[in-house]
């Protein structure tokens, strides 16, 4: 059995896809220091390059994917399009405060049930069975990271995005202090259970505390730069390398599945084939040129019309993406590891 994760073909590539991508946290800011145009150049890169393909790697498990149409045709036909027409209908009034706004509020949720998945998987891998252990590490790594946006949203640091502030009023500092102590009692918590079965089993899951860090570190930088614009877009580089690599890796292990089930993404995830990549740029471009084309003939009163048809796509397919990934991680059925796919612990070492 090796002793790689479900993704990845050795413990070296986990790291390389799971852990490490945090480290793009703070590449837009140090950009900024020495290079203003630099900025422009990586968002251009990371919306390109990772945030639509991570977009796209969504839609193939699900949109795309006929077990989860037919397990699920009310969010895919009714849900869906109720998202589309709301953020259409508050792109005609230009009301990109409202969509900036509601993506940031969600992106963080969002990333939230990402990295709480990530982590199960890892203790599943183990099969760490202590139900109260697996609370409180869970808490810990979703209270660590509130506490620092509340800080961050109480704070003298910037609230805006393309120029329009983020509402924040609700924020006192009082609420990041008191988040930040919960966080260290369930951290305490969880560390008293992993002492408990070190000494019982003699194995350090080393995997799960390096991806644990990695997580409290990147929400901690978040919190520390002072533009709310720079740091969105860090944390888009993390959230989209990292959904990116999760999910194209659960695709090329389902890859015999989705030839019999789809044709069509059965021959984009066949091994040593980048097909995907292509379509998704192709896909997600032409949306946004048609938006850009035909949508401001419909609103020739609303200023920069084509700039605020393109954004209010990209973000009606984000909303749509927040949407049916809650369905997507919290069933049983599309569960990130399943029972009889368990590998042993990666990076276990003997305890001494």
């Amino acid at each position: 059995m090796k002793r790689g994760t479900i993704w990845s073909d050795s413990p070296e590539v986990d790291v390389f896809l799971f852990v490490l991508p945090v480290l793009f946290v703070p590449v837009p800011y140090f950009i900024s220091v020495n290079e203003g145009v630099g900025v422009l150049l990586f968002a251009a890169v990371i919306k390109f390059a990772f945030d639509l393909p991570h977009l796209a790697s969504s839609w193939t498990r699900t949109v795309f994917d006929p077990s989860f149409r037919k397990d699920h045709p009310y969010q895919i036909f009714l849900a869906l399009p109720l998202i589309l027409v709301g953020t259409f209908f508050l792109g005609a009034k230009g009301r990109l405060d409202f969509l900036i706004a509601g993506l940031f509020y969600l992106a963080i949720p969002h990333g939230f049930l990402q990295v709480a998945n990530l982590l199960a998987c890892y203790r599943r891998q183990a099969e760490e069975k202590d139900s109260r252990q697996a609370a409180a590490e869970t808490a810990s790594l979703l209270l660590f990271p509130t506490s620092f946006l509340l800080q961050r949203l109480s704070g003298p640091l910037s609230k805006e995005i393309l120029g329009i502030e983020i509402p924040y009023e609700w924020a006192a500092p009082w609420m990041a202090q008191a988040v930040f102590a919960m966080a260290g009692i369930s951290l305490l918590t969880a560390c008293s259970f992993e002492f408990r079965r070190v000494r019982a089993k003699g194995v350090v899951n080393l995997s799960k505390w390096m991806f644990f860090a990695s997580v409290v570190l990147g929400y901690w930088l978040l919190s520390k730069i002072p533009s709310l614009e720079l740091a969105t877009l860090g944390y888009l580089a993390w959230h989209a390398t990292q959904y990116l690599a999760l999910t194209y890796r659960i695709n090329r292990k389902r890859f015999f599945d989705l030839k019999r089930e789809s044709p069509l993404l059965g021959s984009l995830f066949r091994p040593n084939h980048w097909g995907f990549f292509g379509l998704a740029l192709l896909f997600h471009g032409l949306l946004v040129y048609l938006a850009m084309a035909a949508l401001p003939r419909f609103t020739p009163e609303l200023p920069q019309a084509r700039l605020v048809w393109a954004v209010a796509v990209l973000y009606a397919l984000s909303f749509c993406h927040f949407f049916l990934d809650v369905t997507l991680l919290l069933s049983p059925r599309y569960a990130l590891v399943r029972p009889q796919e368990r590998p042993a612990a990666p990076f276990a070492v003997r305890a001494a």
